[in-house]
């Protein structure tokens, strides 16, 4: 595979850093509206309980997760990518396929199972002492989640971890990349 040869028609040439952070802004402003329910159900929580807010987890876990395979499966990558004019493709610059959209997001599952774990030991937790929750005021309520997260926010260092490979990677390949064996590239419009 050519990669990042002015010259050769043929050639690809990868997606860099900067695109592939705007791509991930637009699919954060995407999703936004299901994570602002998922929000909404943490604050409603306060009053009933956090079983509505492990259940906005799992759900928008699934959202977003499914967006993420169908889009790279379907169309080459995320509407975010595709607005930024960046697409994912695999070692024969071919869409990926479902096993290999399917590939690339196993840590992003896996994200997000402990991200599902932690709530539900925080669920438990406050179970306990249901009654003292709707006497919080706001501030406290969060900074006592804070201190309650069994589970580090793996996200974050995640995404560290794959800006890293990106910067030192002469493929600019993430550790999902890997895993698929996919590559982000920019995408020209006859592609598209």
């Amino acid at each position: 595979m050519n990669i990042e040869k002015e010259n050769d028609s043929d050639a690809i040439e990868l997606a860099s850093l900067g695109k592939r952070i705007k791509a991930h802004i637009v699919d954060f402003l995407i999703m936004l509206p299901f994570l602002s329910i998922m929000i909404g159900a943490l604050i409603y929580s306060q009053k009933i309980g956090f079983i509505y807010y492990f259940a906005a987890t799992i759900i928008y876990s699934f959202i977003f997760i499914g967006y993420r395979i169908f889009f790279a499966f379907k169309y080459g990558g995320t509407l975010g990518k595709l607005a930024v004019k960046i697409k994912i493709i695999d070692s024969n610059n071919n869409n990926l396929n479902i096993r290999n959209s399917v590939l690339r997001e196993i840590p992003h599952i896996f994200i997000y199972i402990f991200f599902a774990i932690n709530v539900y030991l925080m669920l438990n937790f406050y179970n306990q002492s249901i009654e003292s929750l709707t006497d919080y005021d706001f501030s406290k309520y969060f900074k006592e989640l804070e201190n309650q997260e069994f589970f580090p926010n793996f996200s974050t260092y995640y995404y560290i971890l794959s800006i890293l490979f990106i910067l030192f990677n002469k493929s600019k390949k993430t550790p999902h990349d890997l895993i698929a064996n996919s590559i982000v590239v920019n995408s020209n419009k006859n592609q598209l």
